[in-house]
């Protein structure tokens, strides 16, 4: 099951982002995307709920399995698109870092997770240099952010292109499959 985590519309000309294109993105564009997807795309589900990590930024050498002694508290899902993104805390899982020895362990706990969800996105919208020219360009593009052991993206970002957006019915179908 994929879900819809939060919705962000980032603008610096509020009038840019019309109230009528964040509406159809929230409640009708992105909730139609994830029941088509989710009736397209069979995965092993997510035993219990999903976490998103923290990554290692410095370790100690010389040890198998790597043993981390600085975590980044940021679980950042950026590309330098000049949208800064960092997924909640709320999700964060349990680990284990090693922060003024590499034999004296320090257990981190578990936050609450994401229930019910093999897949979390974060939506965005903004005008960025990736969306192209004033007559439409890129709808959106889309990003991993974080991976299971599988290599299955688990945490994802999109951001939507506002130009480009259209709330017309005879638009719908084609920003749909996007």
């Amino acid at each position: 099951m994929c879900t819809l985590t939060h919705t962000h519309a980032h603008s610096a000309h509020p009038a840019v982002v019309a109230e009528a294109k964040i509406d159809f993105l929230q409640n009708t564009l992105m909730p139609d995307a994830i029941t088509h997807w989710n009736s397209l795309l069979r995965t092993i589900p997510v035993q219990g709920p999903l976490y998103a990590y923290p990554a290692c930024i410095s370790k100690w050498s010389n040890y198998s399995p790597t043993r981390c002694a600085v975590y980044d508290s940021a679980m950042a899902c950026s590309i330098g698109d000049g949208i800064a993104l960092n997924i909640d805390a709320q999700y964060k899982g349990a680990y284990t870092v090693y922060p003024n020895s590499p034999n004296v362990p320090v257990n981190v706990a578990a936050a609450a997770g994401l229930a019910d969800a093999d897949f979390a996105i974060y939506v965005t919208m903004k005008h960025t240099s990736v969306c192209g020219t004033d007559d439409g360009g890129t709808l959106a593009y889309a990003i991993t952010c974080q991976r299971d052991t599988f290599d299955r993206p688990t945490w994802g970002r999109i951001n939507f292109c506002p130009r480009a957006i259209n709330t017309a019915a005879t638009s719908y179908n084609s920003q749909l499959i996007v």
